[in-house]
Protein backbone atom coordinates (compact mmCIF):
# COMPACT_ATOMS: atom_id res chain seq x y z
CA UNK A 1 0.00 0.00 0.00
CA UNK A 2 3.29 1.96 1.18
CA UNK A 3 4.90 1.99 -2.29
CA UNK A 4 0.98 2.40 -4.23
CA UNK A 5 0.35 6.00 -2.15
CA UNK A 6 3.63 6.95 -2.59
CA UNK A 7 3.54 6.64 -6.49
CA UNK A 8 -0.05 8.40 -6.34
CA UNK A 9 1.62 11.17 -4.68
CA UNK A 10 4.54 11.67 -6.79
CA UNK A 11 2.84 11.30 -9.95
CA UNK A 12 -0.36 13.53 -8.87
CA UNK A 13 1.68 16.54 -6.77
CA UNK A 14 6.03 15.63 -7.39
CA UNK A 15 6.04 14.97 -11.27
CA UNK A 16 3.49 17.75 -12.26
CA UNK A 17 5.99 20.51 -10.18
CA UNK A 18 9.17 19.02 -10.78
CA UNK A 19 7.99 18.85 -14.90
CA UNK A 20 7.39 22.73 -14.26
CA UNK A 21 10.93 23.30 -12.80
CA UNK A 22 12.44 21.10 -15.55
CA UNK A 23 11.31 23.24 -18.53
CA UNK A 24 13.10 26.44 -16.75
CA UNK A 25 16.27 24.17 -16.12
CA UNK A 26 16.49 23.12 -19.43
CA UNK A 27 15.80 26.41 -21.09
CA UNK A 28 17.22 28.89 -19.34
CA UNK A 29 16.03 31.42 -21.97
CA UNK A 30 12.29 30.36 -21.03
CA UNK A 31 11.01 32.99 -18.58
CA UNK A 32 9.08 32.08 -15.59
CA UNK A 33 6.23 33.93 -17.38
CA UNK A 34 6.35 31.14 -19.78
CA UNK A 35 6.33 28.40 -16.97
CA UNK A 36 3.93 29.95 -15.33
CA UNK A 37 1.21 29.63 -18.20
CA UNK A 38 2.29 26.05 -18.91
CA UNK A 39 1.65 25.51 -14.86
CA UNK A 40 -1.45 27.40 -14.87
CA UNK A 41 -2.84 25.33 -18.42
CA UNK A 42 -2.36 22.28 -16.22
CA UNK A 43 -3.87 23.43 -13.10
CA UNK A 44 -7.16 24.57 -15.40
CA UNK A 45 -7.58 21.38 -17.10
CA UNK A 46 -7.82 19.62 -13.77
CA UNK A 47 -10.80 22.41 -12.71
CA UNK A 48 -12.65 21.03 -15.87
CA UNK A 49 -12.28 16.84 -14.57
CA UNK A 50 -12.68 17.45 -10.74
CA UNK A 51 -11.31 13.52 -10.75
CA UNK A 52 -8.03 14.66 -11.55
CA UNK A 53 -7.68 16.84 -8.67
CA UNK A 54 -4.84 15.62 -6.41
CA UNK A 55 -7.68 15.63 -3.69
CA UNK A 56 -10.11 13.60 -5.97
CA UNK A 57 -7.35 10.74 -6.60
CA UNK A 58 -6.30 10.28 -3.10
CA UNK A 59 -9.89 9.89 -2.13
CA UNK A 60 -10.40 7.31 -5.21
CA UNK A 61 -7.21 5.69 -3.94
CA UNK A 62 -8.72 5.48 -0.29
CA UNK A 63 -11.43 4.22 -1.64
CA UNK A 64 -9.70 1.06 -3.27
CA UNK A 65 -7.24 0.60 -0.50
CA UNK A 66 -10.27 0.50 2.60
CA UNK A 67 -8.09 3.32 4.70
CA UNK A 68 -9.32 6.07 6.51
CA UNK A 69 -8.61 9.73 6.01
CA UNK A 70 -6.32 9.06 9.34
CA UNK A 71 -4.73 6.17 8.42
CA UNK A 72 -3.29 7.93 5.22
CA UNK A 73 -2.81 11.39 7.36
CA UNK A 74 -0.91 8.83 9.63
CA UNK A 75 1.16 7.28 6.94
CA UNK A 76 1.74 10.54 5.13
CA UNK A 77 2.77 12.11 8.55
CA UNK A 78 5.28 9.78 9.09
CA UNK A 79 6.81 9.89 5.71
CA UNK A 80 7.19 13.29 6.00
CA UNK A 81 8.92 12.27 9.44
CA UNK A 82 11.38 9.83 8.19
CA UNK A 83 12.19 12.30 5.37
CA UNK A 84 13.21 14.83 7.21
CA UNK A 85 14.90 12.58 9.50
CA UNK A 86 17.07 11.40 7.33
CA UNK A 87 17.41 14.85 5.58
CA UNK A 88 19.04 16.06 8.66
CA UNK A 89 19.79 14.25 11.38
CA UNK A 90 18.91 14.89 14.15
CA UNK A 91 21.88 16.86 16.93
CA UNK A 92 22.19 15.76 20.24
CA UNK A 93 24.34 19.35 21.14
CA UNK A 94 21.30 20.96 19.00
CA UNK A 95 18.59 18.85 20.94
CA UNK A 96 20.33 20.15 24.54
CA UNK A 97 20.19 23.94 23.34
CA UNK A 98 16.29 23.55 22.35
CA UNK A 99 15.70 21.63 25.79
CA UNK A 100 17.58 24.29 27.80
CA UNK A 101 15.28 27.48 25.65
CA UNK A 102 12.61 25.00 26.52
CA UNK A 103 12.83 25.24 30.15
CA UNK A 104 13.82 28.68 30.19
CA UNK A 105 10.98 30.03 28.70
CA UNK A 106 8.78 27.81 31.07
CA UNK A 107 10.50 29.43 33.76
CA UNK A 108 10.29 32.39 32.54
CA UNK A 109 5.99 32.37 31.51
CA UNK A 110 5.75 31.12 35.48
CA UNK A 111 7.60 34.50 36.72
CA UNK A 112 5.41 36.28 34.54
CA UNK A 113 2.20 34.37 35.54
CA UNK A 114 3.20 34.73 39.26
CA UNK A 115 3.53 38.92 39.04
CA UNK A 116 0.18 39.20 37.63
CA UNK A 117 -1.88 41.07 39.85
CA UNK A 118 -5.25 41.38 38.17
CA UNK A 119 -7.13 38.78 38.15
CA UNK A 120 -8.40 36.93 34.30
CA UNK A 121 -11.70 37.90 34.65
CA UNK A 122 -11.08 41.27 35.62
CA UNK A 123 -8.32 41.81 33.24
CA UNK A 124 -10.63 40.78 30.42
CA UNK A 125 -13.13 43.23 31.21
CA UNK A 126 -10.55 45.88 31.84
CA UNK A 127 -9.32 44.88 28.04
CA UNK A 128 -12.48 44.99 26.49
CA UNK A 129 -13.67 48.10 28.58
CA UNK A 130 -10.20 49.64 26.73
CA UNK A 131 -9.06 50.50 30.18
CA UNK A 132 -6.07 48.01 31.17
CA UNK A 133 -3.38 50.14 32.10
Amino acid sequence: MRALVAGFLFAAIVAPVATAGNVAQVKPEVSTQVVSAQVSTVQRAKLADFAELPSARLLEEMRRQGQSFFEVGLWMSEMHRDYFRELYPPNPGRLDEFREEAAASLAEQQAVEARDALPFAEFVSCYSAGTLA
